[in-house]
């Protein structure tokens, strides 16, 4: 599935206020503690590495369960395609050790608390006690006139700016990349 994402950075009353607005405007459709590894692909030329890389691998697990994902484009870029495999409890161990095994051993964690809300085609994530700092972000999986518009009310509305691509690759190196990478299998994070 394609997707189209903005984000942004956002303080303590700005996630207030737009909680707030949000609970009474829109639907809430996931609030919950989301953990996710980034692998690192420094050693896989096809994908690159985890900043500047062609697509980005994970392991992200949440209420609903485990996900191996890929998304295909520049983690910076607004456009790109998703792909994930659900990957049953008793199966997660295994996986990670093959994956271990194929190479993809090191991996950046980031541990958030994410509040999805739907208004229209337009999901908007609300994400804090994040590596990243809080930040949201407006995903929009079938692109229409009424959701820009909301995008453009709410970043009025609330005094959003949104991460050119230079900010979020400045971000991703200050805020991930200087955190030290995991291992993956030896920090058992998933099982």
């Amino acid at each position: 599935m394609e997707e189209i994402e903005y984000r942004g950075p956002l303080t303590e009353n700005q996630v207030d206020q737009l909680v707030t607005y949000l609970a009474e405007e829109g639907t809430l459709i996931k609030e919950e503690f989301e953990r996710v590894v980034f692998f690192e692909t420094a050693n896989f030329p096809a994908i690159g590495d985890f900043q500047t890389g062609t697509s980005r691998l994970s392991l992200k697990s949440d209420n609903k369960g485990t996900y191996f994902r890929i998304k295909e484009g520049n983690p910076s870029d607004l456009s790109r395609k998703e792909f994930d495999i659900k990957i049953e409890e008793n199966d997660i161990s295994n996986l990670i050790y093959i994956l271990n095994r194929l190479g993809l051993t090191d991996g950046f964690y980031r541990p958030t608390f994410r509040r999805d809300y739907k208004i229209g085609n337009l999901i908007i994530s609300v994400k804090t006690k994040c590596v990243m700092g809080n930040h949201f972000e407006f995903e929009l999986n079938d692109p229409d006139i009424s959701s820009e518009d909301l995008i453009k009310k709410l970043i009025l509305k609330f005094g959003l700016s949104i991460w050119s691509k230079n900010q979020y690759k400045e971000r991703i190196a200050n805020l991930m990349i200087n955190n030290s990478a995991i291992n993956i299998y030896e920090s058992k994070i998933f099982h």
